[in-house]
């Protein structure tokens, strides 16, 4: 009885099971997940767009083509995607059932190009015509790909009045315009209206342009410009020929009057000029009465039809300044207090100028009522200079060439002159060790300066920079001239550490080199300081004194021998921010502010990763580490050598 009772609870407990199983199994969402692809090429489609049907769902696809919906109920669906330049697809019916993915991939077919000849605003246009316009000569069209392919195109002529177009041949991408010119040439038109055809062909269908142009007597179009060299009883008159007209023009030139809008039948005189090539065209009219106002035009003459500009030009004859122009000062000497002016008189005038030379002062702007005044004898056109003295040193001076004639004076434009001290240019060389006691010190003067220095020498000691202030030895080098320069010394201290630098005076003040750090005797390579970084010792050089660019700090390091050792290298950007740690330990690092730059970064090694043309440099004044061009153009750092103990 028991096991009836056992038996008819577990038939009970199986069938409630099998129950809640079908429910959950029939309430259990599905998927649809698929690709879009190309389907000549099979390469996925991105950002296509993907319905789903008949619940409206909407997506698109990611970088690789696929889509997918979820939390689908079991049933029947289909997609309906759409692609600019592909044509639209709906799948067929895809079934989802419960708590499974369904696969919908997708392909799609891409449009076929289509070639089409439109304007500007593409619109689609058949014909192009020149018109009967002398000048009408050029016009131009556009052929465009309406497809998805590539176009290969070509374009044929058959008339010999077209005698050019731009382009007759080539490839045009998916929904890109080509602008194409045609020219043609009037002179071998026939009389009446030409028409011609040009012909495009492509491997997706062909064109027809039309092409038409009239020939017919057209009377030249001018400009009158403006009056030029206006004197007392002369001027210039100055036009163009804007177009020929058909046939060519035959004569051109000027007319004018003292009433406005003149013609050939009221012109006080006809100036015809002579025929060229050029379209700008120029005539002098002589025996002008001063104060008078004349008007005038251009006119040129068609088949003995006469044109005129349409806008005319007036003017009345005056006195006319002078042209000056202020050339460069020449021959500066800020000791002497002297320079050489110079100018140009390139039109004297009407009438021509009695007086010319310079003015100067210590405003902008100098003239002959309120500044100083040079004068410089002669006439004509041309240059004139004279030399110029008692300038005082400090002083900046500006300069103007001048002429003066009836109507007034003329100014050329200022020049400025500066008559500050140059200071001397020194640059401290490596120096070369004689013995364990001696050395040569080696500079270069680059530029002696004005007023020029009057001593050189060098300036050395154990004090990280050593001058003329803090007690540092000195020693003189004769000379005082341009060029390298050098001077031996003596009595130096054995496997000691000197700084030197190379220094020219001046009444000024004392202009410095580099600071360059050095040690006696090869044996004091043991005296140089070490590191450690990542479990490695590393012995570290002087600073070699002075910047260079990173290819000229990568050769230096790869050029240094110092005690017997050739192998010394520039850290890379981790070992040199380990030196800026020690720094205090190490010694011997460039630590000073400036108001042009950081002089306290060094270079390292390492490129940057991004872009080559970069490299790791760190500022021992800040500790920030940063990148700087690598190029020679002023772009500097320091430079300490490093070697890895063995």
């Amino acid at each position: 009885m028991r096991k009836k009772i056992y038996l008819i609870i577990c038939l009970a407990f199986i069938s409630i099971w099998h129950s809640c199983k079908q429910h959950e199994e029939e309430n259990l969402s599905g998927t649809i997940y698929g690709i879009v692809s190309d389907k000549a090429t099979g390469e996925p489609i991105k950002s296509a767009g993907v319905e789903l049907s008949p619940v409206g769902l909407k997506t698109i696809t990611g970088s690789e083509g696929q889509f997918e919906f979820n939390e689908l109920n079991p049933g029947n669906y289909t997609l309906l995607v759409t692609k600019t330049g592909y044509a639209d697809y709906a799948s067929n019916t895809i079934e989802v059932k419960p708590g499974q993915t369904a696969k919908g991939d997708v392909q799609i077919e891409q449009l076929p190009p289509a070639l089409k000849v439109v304007n500007d605003k593409r619109q689609e246009i058949s014909e192009l015509d020149f018109g009967a316009a002398e000048s009408d000569v050029a016009r131009s069209f556009n052929i465009f790909n309406d497809g998805v392919e590539t176009l290969e195109w070509q374009i044929t002529k058959t008339a010999d009045w077209v005698t050019q177009i731009s382009k007759t041949e080539g490839e045009l991408k998916a929904g890109a315009t080509q602008a194409l010119i045609i020219t043609i040439d009037r002179n071998q038109l026939n009389s009446g209206e030409n028409t011609t055809t040009v012909h495009i062909t492509s491997n997706n269908g062909s064109k027809q342009l039309t092409i038409k142009a009239t020939n017919g007597t057209i009377l030249a179009t001018l400009n009158t410009l403006e009056i030029s060299s206006i004197k007392r009883t002369s001027a210039i008159f100055n036009g163009e020929i804007l177009t020929e007209g058909s046939p060519k023009y035959t004569e051109r030139g000027f007319v004018y009057s003292t009433s406005s809008m003149p013609t050939l039948d009221n012109t006080i005189n006809k100036l015809t000029v002579t025929l060229t090539e050029s379209k700008s065209f120029s005539a002098t009219a002589t025996g002008l009465t001063i104060g008078q106002t004349y008007y005038v035009r251009a006119y040129a003459i068609n088949a003995g039809k006469a044109a005129y500009s349409t806008n005319e030009k007036s003017f009345s004859p005056d006195m006319m300044l002078p042209t000056v122009i202020t050339n460069d000062i020449s021959d500066r000497s800020i000791s002497a207090g002297m320079a050489s002016l110079h100018g140009t008189i390139t039109e004297v005038g009407d009438p021509a100028y009695t007086e010319r030379g310079f003015v100067y002062g210590t405003m902008h702007n100098p003239t002959i009522d309120s500044d100083s005044k040079i004068i410089v004898s002669g006439s004509g056109t041309g240059e004139f200079s004279i030399n110029l003295s008692g300038l005082t040193m400090g002083n900046i001076y500006y300069i103007r060439a001048f002429a003066t004639n009836e109507k007034g004076t003329a100014y050329g434009k200022e020049v400025m002159l500066d008559m500050n001290a140059i200071m001397p240019e020194v640059i401290t060389n490596s120096p070369e060790i004689l013995s364990n006691t001696s050395a040569i010190f080696n500079g270069t003067i680059t530029q002696i300066g004005d007023p020029a220095y009057t001593e050189r020498g060098f300036i050395y000691g154990k004090m990280l920079i050593p001058s003329l202030d803090n007690n540092a030895a000195k020693v003189i080098a004769e000379g005082i001239i341009a060029g390298p320069f050098n001077a031996e010394v003596s009595n130096l201290g054995k496997y000691e550490t000197y700084n030197v630098r190379a220094y020219a005076m001046t009444s000024s003040g004392v202009i410095y080199g580099e600071v360059l750090n050095f040690c006696m005797d090869t044996d004091g390579y043991l005296l140089l300081p070490t590191f450690i970084h990542n479990g490695q010792t590393y012995r570290v050089y002087p600073d070699l004194g002075y910047w260079m660019d990173w290819q000229q700090a990568m050769q230096a390091c790869a050029d240094l021998t110092f005690g017997e050792y050739n192998d010394w290298i520039l850290p890379d950007k981790d070992i040199l921010n380990t030196m800026f740690i020690e720094r205090n330990n190490i010694g011997g690092f460039y630590i000073k502010a400036s108001d042009f730059g950081d002089p306290s970064e060094y270079w390292s090694s390492t490129e940057y990763d991004h872009d080559k043309t970069y490299a790791y440099k760190q500022s021992f004044l800040s500790g920030k580490q940063g990148i700087k061009n690598k190029s020679p153009q002023g772009l500097e750092c320091r430079v300490r050598p490093i070697r890895l103990e063995q």
